[in-house]
């Protein structure tokens, strides 16, 4: 008896323990699951934040596409026209031509989320997706727009000391030593294609991929 006493007793601490160890568990995973979420949430609204500067960036871009192929344009039909232009008008054409163009996007965050793992945190599986989808598409769009630029043929067509602004544009110059360049004149009109195509890149697919993007993350935020 006293022997059955004993077994009962260890068989009864040991349960203990087991339910103790077992209450320690889970309150580590109720804690860790409380972090996560924590976590997970700072990740979106860092997100939230990056997309709202991608937004004023996107719109700065398309103004850029816009001057840029404006000026490639109203260079052209200068050079065959001859219509006249003020030094100040000449100047901003000159520099919206050769103004690089380079897209830009708040993608460290993003980039931040992929290198420590964290963007497993993002629980609903359709925002994780638009996340990674938006951000493939940033990433595609910038190896396209990276072969366009202003080729040197137009670029040889202005003295340096133009070009560092030490001395005012040469109109007269500038536009005749166009009008027996081919070769410059093939860029001026690739650039007017080239900027039409990325405008119409940010315009109807970057653009509203963000405010997409934007809005599910917003929707998110406030179902927690």
């Amino acid at each position: 008896m006293r022997t059955h006493k004993t077994f009962l007793q260890i068989l009864i601490e040991l349960s203990l323990i087991i339910v103790g160890v077992l209450a320690a568990l889970g309150v580590e995973n109720w804690r860790g699951s409380i972090a996560e979420h924590k976590t997970g949430r700072e990740c979106i609204l860092n997100l939230k934040e990056a997309l709202q500067i991608d937004t004023a960036l996107i719109r700065a871009e398309i103004k850029l596409d816009f001057d840029k192929g404006h000026a490639a344009s109203k260079m052209l039909e200068m050079m065959e026209s001859g219509i006249a232009a003020s030094p100040e008008e000449f100047e901003n054409i000159i520099v919206n031509i050769i103004r690089v163009v380079n897209p830009t996007s708040m993608s460290a965050v993003y980039e931040d989320l992929k290198f420590t793992g964290n963007l497993k945190l993002i629980r609903n599986r359709d925002l994780k997706q638009s996340i990674i989808s938006y951000y493939a598409t940033v990433e595609l769009l910038r190896e396209q727009i990276s072969s366009i630029s202003v080729e040197s043929d137009f670029i040889d067509l202005i003295d340096y000391e133009e070009l560092i602004y030490r001395k005012p544009f040469s109109r007269e110059v500038i536009l005749s030593n166009l009008r027996k360049n081919e070769g410059a004149k093939r860029n001026l009109r690739q650039l007017q294609r080239s900027m039409h195509y990325h405008s119409n890149a940010m315009i109807y697919t970057m653009l509203p991929n963000c405010l997409e993007l934007l809005d599910k993350i917003n929707k998110e935020l406030e179902s927690e």
